[in-house]
Formats: structure tokens, sequence, C-alpha cells
């Protein structure tokens, strides 16, 4: 592996880390609003907070959608 290859692939393993730490941020917020929803007693609460999971569901299937862009990128060996 030359210098070229070895930059590249770190930079595709840096993307890749970053991806899937953005992908735990929703998930984190997702599981706290499913935890709310089990708190709430009125049908409104429990429907905003539904509609809260429901949210953080769409932005945790995006940046999953992120970490597999870089895996494949990383997997291509790291070109763009």
């Amino acid at each position: 592996m030359n210098q070229m290859e070895l930059t590249m692939d770190d930079a595709a393993l840096e993307e890749l880390d970053d991806a899937i730490h953005a992908l735990s941020q929703p998930l984190t917020a997702l599981l706290f609003a499913v935890e709310m929803a089990a708190l709430r007693t009125t049908p409104d609460e429990i429907q905003d907070a539904l509609n809260t999971a429901r949210a953080e569901c769409r932005r945790a299937v995006a940046e999953l959608e992120r970490v597999r862009e870089a895996a494949a990128r990383l997997e291509a060996g790291g070109s763009r």
C-alpha cells in the first residue's frame, strides 16, 4: 500500500467514524422519546412523544445511509 492509499483509507475511516457517531445521536433521541411516551398519560402527550420518535427514526435512517456510503467508499479503497 502506498502513502496515497493510506491517506485515502485514513480519510475514509474517519468519515465512517463520523457517520457512526452521527447515527448514535438520533438513536439516543429515539430511545428518549420512546421512554417519554411510556411516561405520558394523555393521548395528546403520547401522540407528541410518538411524533418525536418517528422524526428521530427518520433521522436515524438518513444517518445510516451515510454509514453505508462511508463503508462503501472504504471498501472501494477510500476514493470519493
